[in-house]
Formats: structure tokens, C-alpha cells, sequence
């Protein structure tokens, strides 16, 4: 009757968890080495086999093949029932135990007498949900000097993800344990529980749980690596005019539209899971202006095309924000309940945003950083762009610099561009509009100190003239320069147009006014412009003087 329960358990315990659904098969299992397939493997663990449990001869029940399951030894028999009888679970299991070992000796499960396996353990772990295995499994270790049962796995970075094989020393029920480094910190992952192909034939054997993925296998000795490695992230920014132009480090200005992309990969191992959770964070720094209008694509390659590749309805994932933080920076989170339709496939995440004058506050800079998690709680490195803005200034004076002069007018043209402006706090400084600003400016005035600050622009060659020279100086002798600025270089003021007056100063950054033509340069370009104006008024005289003396003439003969 004990034997007779006891395979009955065997067979149930095929039923529910292992399936072992073979095809029609009389050989004995076999010992020798065999392989267990190590669906995306990750690079830097190791995956080492232990064999707790061997398989028997298969045998016919109601036209299915079923194989006896049977505890390689005492000392893992032990294994078994310490995993299986704790009460406090790892990795986040339930807290039940699964076996309760009463004071009379005798185990139950809820209200079943499960002590005919106390000998066998291994046959009732046969018996397990997929739940209560996965409990089993994270709480079931190796037996103290227990021997691995073939070599250990440890994949290479080229391997990421890929599917690789251990080589065990027989068939039967492994306990496959996972390692890797964390810094320099030893972690132990989730365990797997695995069985080989028997005398070579693979049916159906399903185990774990969604948690983990475990459950759409369906080949006896292979599972998915449950331990991944953080995944990777890419993410790019261009000018919106412009989208397939890296734009990363790039100056940019005030007002400017920017397109972001996000860059994720789903391995091709997520087609084995039963789900395949996945979530891309972007953060958006202070100084930009998230634009609704967030795009999810699937891609078969590395590069996004927006024409040819596959917009995501939006039923697809899960899209929370764009939302301001406390700290103005912009939240925008893309989730997949399950993403293993995409298995293989990259995903892209695409918005634009706009600089906005908080760009000033923030180090002239915007930064955008995005982040991926299989968990949302691991997540990836950042990754991050940076852009900065620009400025120039110059200090309108007198002729020899020794005033500073209050009320002189400026343009500023980008190219055949004006520019518009908004007065700053500080007398003297300007930034360039964005389409929200009412209160701007078409020119720059000087204040008393002289200095003039042009905030928000990108790297280029802007043209300054002089619309209005301060109270006391001449409107005839007014400069027009242009300012050339770069990033992590010296602006570079070049004085402009057909007549130059000499009047910047590109070491000091001055430009100078003069009351009248005397006091313009005598050497030099300038020297020429102020003999050109000299020669202008003396012909000018010189005219008046012929017409005068035409005048007398006629006079006279009257």
C-alpha cells in the first residue's frame, strides 16, 4: 500500500508540475553528460548544476509517459525537507512553510498526511503549484560539501543574453544556483529548479511562476535565466529641425526645439516568459519645456525611423507624465505590463521639448537622463545629454574708456534674423524671448555702468549696431561689430561695415563713442575712415564754396 501511494504521489506529481509528457519511450534513464540550455544568459554570472534528484524508468499511465522521481541521497533528501519545512521564505516568497513537521513526527501540507514522502522527498517537491516551487526553489541549498554535478557556467560579455549550455553529469532533477558580483559584493540569485531531457527525449515540463518567466518553457532542460543583468539604455537629443543629427554637447538657445530618444532593448528571450515587465524613465532637467506628444516605436534595428518603423497605440504601455517635479525638472515614465511580444525588437520613446529661460538658473546648461528596469527598482546607468546656452557682453565707454556711458541703443541680428529681448533683473542684461514672453525689447540699452549682457544664445556670429548714441556724442560716428562666440572659447568682437571708425576694442570687449571727428583714430583703418571724413567734409565744403561763389557772380552782373 505504501509503494503503491507513493507512485500514485509520482504520478500526480508528473501531472501537476512536470507534465513529462514524453513520446513513447521504453528505454532507462541514462546517466552520461548531458546538457541544461541556459536561456538568456547573463554575463558575469555563473550558473552551477546539483542533481537532487534522478529520473526512473518511464513508464505508460493513461497513455501518457511518466518517469519515478528519486532523492539522489540522504543528505539531500535533508536539503530538501529543510527547504520545504522553513517558515521564513527568501526573496520575497510567502512566509508559510510548505511542510509543517509535527511533534508526533508526521508531516502534513494543510490538512494532507504527506509523511510517505519523508523518505523521498524529492517526489513530493513533484507535487508543488508553481507558486510553492518557486518558494521551494529560493529556499533550497546545496548540501554542505556537496559537489557541483558538472562544470559551472559563466558567460562572456559576447554570450549577453544569448542561450549557452551546462554540461551536467547525468540526467535527472537539477538545482541550478546563480552568482555574480555587485561591485565587489558576492550576491546569490534566484535559484532554478531544471530537469534534463530523459534518454534524450524532451516533452512538456512547465515550472515556476510569471514572476520569473519560468513558466512558458517547454522543452525538458533548458529555463531562462532569472537573474538579469541591469539593462542598457541609449538616449540622443537633436535640434527638431533637424532630428537625425546628434545634437548631444551642442550650444542651444532659448526658445530652441529639441527632439529627445529614448533606447531600450527587449531580448529575444522575452518571448519565453510568461510575462515580461519593462520600464523606461526619462527625467528632463530644469531649463526645459516637455511637449505633449510622447511617441512609443518598436524597431527591428538600432536606428529609429519614424516612416518605417512600428508606432505603439498607446493601449500598448502604460504612459504617466510629463510631469513637473518639485525641483521643475520633467518625470516622464513608459511601462510594459509585458513586453515579450517585442522580444527582440528595440523600443524608442520619443518627445521634444523646448528651452525656457529657466536654462539660466540651471548653469546655462539643460540635461536630459533616461534610465530602464526589468523590476522598477534596478534600474540601468543614465543616460545623459547636455546642451549649453551662451552669452556675450561688451561695455560701451568714451573714446579712451575712462566713462562709461549710459543710454546707448543696440540691434542684433542672427543672421538677417533680429532678435527680440527680455530686460533682466540686472540693469544691462537681456535673454533672448520664447513664444510665452509680452513684455520684450528689439534693442539693448546700456546702463549706467556701461555693460551689456546678452544671455540664451547658441554658438554663431551675431551683428550689433548701434541704433542710438548716448546724450552728448556724435550720431554720425556709430559702430556696428559683429560678437563671435563658442563653446569653451573667448567671444571675439570684429568691428564691421564700409566705413570702420576704429571704435572696438576686441581685447578690453569696449566699444567707444566720440563727441565729434576729432576725436576719431589717426592710424591705422581708422586713420583711413577719419581722412575719408575729412575728405567728405571738404568736399562738402568745397561745394558750398563754388556754389557761393556762383551766387556772387550772378549778383554782380545784375
Amino acid at each position: 500500500m505504501r509503494m503503491r501511494k507513493l507512485f500514485a504521489g509520482v504520478v500526480a506529481a508528473a501531472t501537476m508540475l512536470g507534465g513529462l509528457a514524453l513520446g513513447a519511450s521504453t528505454a532507462n534513464a541514462a546517466d552520461g553528460d548531458v546538457t541544461i540550455t541556459v536561456n538568456n544568459a547573463q554575463a558575469g554570472h555563473t550558473y552551477t548544476p546539483y542533481r537532487f534528484a534522478t529520473f526512473g524508468t518511464p513508464q505508460q499511465v493513461d497513455g501518457k509517459t511518466y518517469v519515478e522521481v528519486k532523492v539522489v541521497n540522504e543528505a539531500w533528501n535533508t536539503a530538501l525537507e529543510t527547504a520545504l519545512t522553513t517558515s521564513t521564505a527568501a526573496q520575497g516568497q510567502p512566509s508559510n512553510a510548505l511542510v509543517t513537521k509535527g511533534t508526533d513526527g508526521k508531516y502534513t501540507a494543510g490538512a494532507q498526511d504527506v509523511s510517505s514522502y519523508s523518505s523521498n522527498w524529492a517526489a513530493y517537491v513533484a507535487t508543488l503549484t508553481p507558486a510553492q516551487l518557486r518558494q521551494f526553489a529560493a529556499l533550497l541549498t546545496a548540501p554542505t560539501s556537496t559537489q557541483a554535478s558538472g562544470a559551472a557556467l559563466t558567460p562572456s560579455e559576447e554570450q549577453q543574453g544569448t542561450s549557452q549550455n551546462i554540461t551536467t553529469a547525468g540526467e535527472g532533477w537539477y538545482l541550478v544556483t546563480d552568482s555574480y558580483k555587485s561591485g565587489d559584493t558576492a550576491v546569490s540569485g534566484l535559484n532554478a529548479i531544471v530537469a534534463t531531457s530523459i534518454n534524450g527525449v524532451t516533452g512538456d515540463f512547465v515550472t515556476g511562476d510569471e514572476q520569473t518567466g519560468q513558466g512558458n518553457i517547454t522543452a525538458l532542460g533548458a529555463f531562462n535565466a532569472k537573474n538579469e543583468n541591469i539593462p542598457t539604455v541609449d538616449k540622443t537629443v537633436a535640434d527638431a529641425a533637424n532630428p537625425n543629427v546628434d545634437f548631444n554637447g551642442q550650444t542651444v538657445k532659448i526658445g530652441q526645439k529639441l527632439s529627445f530618444a529614448v533606447k531600450g532593448y527587449i531580448p529575444s528571450t522575452a518571448s519565453g516568459y510568461d510575462s515580461y515587465p519593462y520600464y523606461i524613465k526619462d527625467v528632463a532637467s530644469k531649463g526645459l519645456t516637455v511637449n505633449n506628444g510622447v511617441k512609443v516605436y518598436a524597431s527591428d534595428d538600432a536606428n529609429l525611423d519614424t516612416a518605417a518603423d512600428t508606432l505603439l497605440p498607446a493601449n500598448a504601455y502604460t504612459l504617466v507624465g510629463p510631469t513637473v517635479q518639485n525641483d521643475t525638472t520633467t518625470l516622464t515614465e513608459v511601462s510594459f505590463t509585458d513586453a515579450k511580444s517585442y522580444a527582440g525588437k528595440y523600443i524608442f520613446v520619443t518627445y521634444t521639448a523646448t528651452v525656457n529661460a529657466d536654462v539660466l538658473e540651471n548653469a546655462n546648461k539643460v540635461t536630459n537622463e533616461a534610465q530602464v528596469s526589468r523590476d522598477n527598482q534596478n534600474w540601468s546607468d543614465p543616460k545623459k545629454t547636455e546642451n549649453d546656452t551662451l552669452s556675450f557682453e561688451f561695455t560701451k565707454t568714451n573714446k579712451d574708456g575712462s566713462e562709461k556711458l549710459e543710454g546707448a541703443t543696440f540691434s542684433i541680428k542672427d543672421g538677417q534674423t533680429a532678435l527680440r529681448f527680455v530686460a533682466l533683473a540686472t540693469k544691462g542684461e537681456y535673454r533672448l524671448v520664447t513664444s510665452d514672453d509680452t513684455n520684450t525689447v528689439n534693442v539693448v540699452t546700456s546702463p549706467a555702468s556701461g555693460k551689456i549682457v546678452v544671455k540664451g544664445l547658441a554658438a554663431g556670429t551675431y551683428t550689433v549696431t548701434e541704433e542710438t548714441a548716448p546724450a552728448g556724442y556724435s550720431s554720425t560716428f556709430k559702430p556696428t561689430f559683429t560678437v563671435t562666440i563658442a563653446k569653451g572659447q573667448a567671444q571675439v568682437l570684429t568691428e564691421t561695415g564700409s566705413v570702420k571708425y576704429g571704435l572696438v576694442d576686441s581685447v578690453k570687449n569696449e566699444v567707444h563713442n566720440v563727441k565729434n571727428v576729432s576725436e576719431l583714430p589717426l592710424t591705422g583703418a581708422a586713420g583711413t575712415a577719419l581722412f575719408t571724413v575729412i575728405g567728405l567734409l571738404l568736399a562738402g565744403a568745397a561745394a558750398t564754396v563754388a556754389l557761393k561763389s556762383r551766387e556772387t557772380k550772378r549778383a554782380l552782373r545784375a
